[in-house]
């Protein structure tokens, strides 16, 4: 199924909160400094949608359901008990987010958890050139920084961290100045007083939902 290359943020009201609390509650510790730090209900939250899509409030609010339309049965694999349907994240359009938020300053980066993801699953080979892997507790984090990473490479990181569907945490961060960078290495271990830290320069919240086929972006409100 082919999806726009345009999308839009649509604002969902309060229902969303005990979703994203959810989802948080059962992260990885960077998860559980954010629901510590952050009123959830204080802030205000979007799902990004392609432009061309026309979505009943009901599908909405069925977090834990797909919201895309089925493609064409030319697409499907049909076996004698089951049906085989391809489902398009809309990756490309969270990478297109992140990159235009790390553009806008190097002192900007995001991270994503790695729910099921191990320390001995990455090395250096297999590590973008704009992304650090960060480990707590033998648990993974994808860290990406730089002004001109190349948006392949955020769809890369994001496809890393979503093998656990539907659990998918992420981050957008803006440091106060260069002696806060965590990780200059392609991998190196973090303590958690770094992951505390990464949750209070936190500006955005990003959330899976609807079967791995949407994210919502959660922002504080001043």
């Amino acid at each position: 199924m082919k999806i726009n290359d345009k999308f839009k943020e649509v604002k969902l009201d309060r229902r969303v909160f005990r979703f994203i609390q959810e989802k948080l509650k059962n992260g990885l510790k960077l998860s559980g400094h954010l629901i510590n730090r952050f009123k959830l209900i204080s802030g205000e939250v979007v799902i990004l949608l392609p432009e061309d899509l026309e979505v009943m409030e009901k599908q909405l609010y069925s977090f834990k359901d797909g919201i895309l339309p089925l493609p064409p049965e030319s697409e499907m694999t049909f076996h004698r008990n089951s049906v085989d349907i391809p489902v398009t994240a809309m990756d490309s359009y969270l990478a297109k987010t992140v990159k235009e938020f790390l553009s806008q300053s190097k002192n900007n980066l995001c991270i994503f958890e790695d729910a099921i993801g191990s320390s001995g699953e990455y090395g250096e080979d297999n590590i973008g050139m704009h992304t650090s892997v960060l480990i707590h507790n033998n648990r993974v984090y994808h860290l990406i920084r730089g002004m001109d990473v190349d948006q392949k490479e955020i769809q890369t990181d994001i496809e890393n961290s979503t093998s656990a569907l539907p659990q998918f945490v992420g981050a957008l961060v803006t440091l106060k100045n260069e002696h806060e960078y965590l990780c200059v290495s392609k991998k190196c271990n973090v303590k958690e007083e770094e992951l505390c830290l990464i949750s209070e320069r936190t500006v955005k919240i990003i959330i899976g939902a609807y079967d791995g086929e949407g994210y919502l972006i959660w922002t504080p409100i001043a």
